[in-house]
Order: C-alpha cells, then structure tokens, then sequence
C-alpha cells in the first residue's frame, strides 16, 4: 500500500516534531500513536513506522520535549511535559480525517512505555485508545543503575536547583549509553551512529521524575486494555526481569514476546522483522 509521509510540528509551550505516515485511500483507518525513550528520537523506530502504515494504518511519530527535532531544554524530563508531550501527539492522531477513532492503538518503547501507561490510564483522551504495546518497558529507572551512581546522582540532583533557579540552566552529566549499547548489529551502530540521535548527556534534575516518581509497575497495574510486552534478551539498558514485573501487574489481557540477536533498540536491530510481525498481528488481531 501507498503512504504519504507528512511532517507536522504540534506547537505549545514546547514544539514537537511529529511524523504523519497516511495509507492511500479514501476511507478511515486504524491507526497508532509511536513513542520512543530517554534521549533518543523518533529516528529509533527506523523504518518500522512506515511499515505498519504500509498495512492500512494510520500512523504518528514525535520527538518528546527536548529531544530530536523538538524544541525544550536538551534531555530534561519532567512528569507533566512527558504526559503532555504524548497526549498532544495523540490528539495529532485522533484530529487525522484518515483514522478510525474508535480504532487507536499507543506504542511506546523504553522511557517511552511510562508515557504510554500513564497516557492511557491517567488521561481522558488516553482511556479511548483500545490497545497498547510495550517494548522494553523499565520497572523503575533505578533498576538501571548501580547504587553507587543512585547516590552520586541523587546527591548532584539536590545541590542543583539553586543553580537551575539562579541561571536557569541544567547542570549536565555524561550518559554512559551509546549506540554500541542499544544494539547488537554493526550495521544498525554504524547507522544510528550517522543519524546521530543519541543525546550524549543528561540534565541532573531529570532525577526528579525519572528516579524518584516513575513506577511502570504501578502504571501498569491501571491498565484497561489488552496490552503486547516485547523484551531484547541481550537488553544492556532495561532488565528483561523489571520489564516481567511490568508485565506481570497488567491485569487485562496480554501476551509477552522475546526476542534474540538483539539489543535494546530492537525496532533496527537483527530481530526487526520478528518485531515487527508481533507488532503487526496484535494490531491486526485488536484493532
């Protein structure tokens, strides 16, 4: 099937840099909201985007605030603006003439999937979404980081907002991941690294949100609707064993999927295609 690639840019007190893919015809169709993770874009998702739509679905794609082509302070996180970012992508998705509204499906991968939880349970646009998938969902972001570093962060976070409120700047500190971390692939590297999508720094104060409030395990547990779970076995970011306990407090109807050969990026890695048709069938199959 024929699509059209549309870019749009959602304005408000931050503008994000969407992606519309619209399949040819005249008529309403499915269609799903994309949501990528922490300092990355929705570069990430390679051409997996264009391929759903290619089956008859509508589809968007954004980059959250101060990530991608977005407009915000670089990599800064907070619990109010990821919400918002996501619900106004999804209102990007419902206001399409081509999409079925009563046929609207979320994807979120990594950071991505706390969005996509608390976007479906937390707001009244989010409760009409009828599916969603979860592709290396975090338990708690401190699962991902050693005690030694909690600490050292936790005590950076502290003595940094008097300097945030007196300059109004961040306080930044390296991100250990890279490209060569998210994938297992050499091709799928030299890629990502010529996009370049990869934020190498992170803002102290995303400890705030992303340390001491997100609970996906809590998230998770409000969920109204049939939810897919997809984890990398050789994940290096998120432990396969946080994302079975988000798993596990769903409550709905859901089905769990692994994949091998394959880092964190899974959507670009050697198991694409294998995502990608577990993706496709669990849209197919709900929607």
């Amino acid at each position: 099937m024929l699509v059209e690639k549309l870019h749009k840019t959602i304005s408000g007190d931050t503008d994000l840099d969407a992606n519309i893919y619209l399949p040819d015809g005249n008529k309403q169709f499915p269609a799903v909201l994309i949501s990528h993770g922490f300092l990355s874009a929705k570069d990430e998702f390679a051409d997996l985007p264009e391929n759903i739509a290619k089956q008859g679905y509508v589809v968007v794609t954004y980059d959250f605030s101060g990530h991608g082509k977005s407009t915000g302070d670089r990599g800064y996180v907070r619990g109010d603006t990821h919400l918002n970012d996501a619900e106004r992508a999804l209102k990007l998705l419902f206001d399409q003439v081509k999409t079925d509204i009563n046929r609207v499906a979320v994807l979120g991968h990594s950071l991505g999937t706390c969005a996509t939880t608390r976007l479906i349970t937390e707001t009244e646009l989010g409760k009409k979404v009828k599916t969603a998938i979860l592709l290396s969902p975090p338990r708690k972001l401190s699962d991902s980081v050693s005690n030694l570093e909690l600490k050292a962060y936790k005590f950076a976070y502290n003595i940094s907002w008097p300097i945030l409120l007196l300059t109004g700047k961040q306080i930044h500190l390296p991100y250990k991941y890279s490209a060569k971390d998210i994938y297992v692939s050499k091709d799928a590297i030299r890629k990502a690294e010529s996009l370049n999508f990869l934020q190498k720094t992170m803002p102290i104060n995303n400890y705030g949100y992303m340390i001491a409030t997100i609970d996906n395990e809590k998230y998770a547990s409000k969920i109204q609707v049939p939810v897919l779970v997809g984890v990398a076995k050789n994940d290096k970011l998120v432990p396969n064993s946080g994302s079975k306990v988000v798993y596990d407090a769903i409550k709905t109807e859901k089905k769990w999927f692994e994949v091998d050969n394959s880092g964190h990026s899974m959507m670009a890695d050697n198991s694409s295609a294998q995502v990608e048709t577990e993706v496709l069938s669990w849209l197919n199959e709900k929607l």
